[in-house]
C-alpha cells in the first residue's frame, strides 16, 4: 500500500521514536530485580497491583532521563524535516523559471 509523501514524512519519525522509547522502557523494566516482583507475588498482589506498586516506582527514576533524551531528539528531528522540506520547495522555485514558468504563479 502506497501512502502520500507528506504522510510518510510525518509518520516515519513517530515510528522510529516509538521503537526507541519502547526499548528504553523494556530495558528499565528488565533491570528491576526479579526478587521484588516475586515478593509482590508472595504477598498475593495481582499483576496490575505489582506494576503500580513495585514496577512503576522502581522504573520511573531510571526511565525519565532516556525518555527525555528521546523527546529532545524528536524535537530536533521535527525541525530538521521542516528545514529539508523548505529547502526542497525553494529548489523547485529556482528550477521553475528555467522551465518557462513564472515564480509569481507558483506563490499563488
Amino acid at each position: 500500500m502506497l501512502f502520500p509523501a507528506r504522510f510518510n514524512i510525518a509518520k516515519a519519525p513517530e515510528i522510529d521514536q516509538g521503537a526507541y522509547m519502547t526499548e528504553i522502557i523494556r530495558g528499565v523494566i528488565k533491570a528491576i530485580p526479579i526478587g521484588e516482583i516475586e515478593a509482590g507475588r508472595a504477598f498475593g498482589m495481582s499483576a496490575l497491583k505489582i506494576f503500580r506498586r513495585i514496577t512503576l516506582p522502581a522504573m520511573l527514576p531510571h526511565a525519565i532521563p532516556g525518555l527525555a533524551n528521546m523527546w529532545q531528539i524528536a524535537t530536533k528531528d521535527t525541525g530538521l524535516l521542516a528545514f529539508v522540506g523548505d529547502v526542497e520547495l525553494t529548489l523547485r522555485r529556482r528550477q521553475s523559471p528555467l522551465q518557462g514558468r513564472s515564480v509569481l504563479t507558483l506563490r499563488i
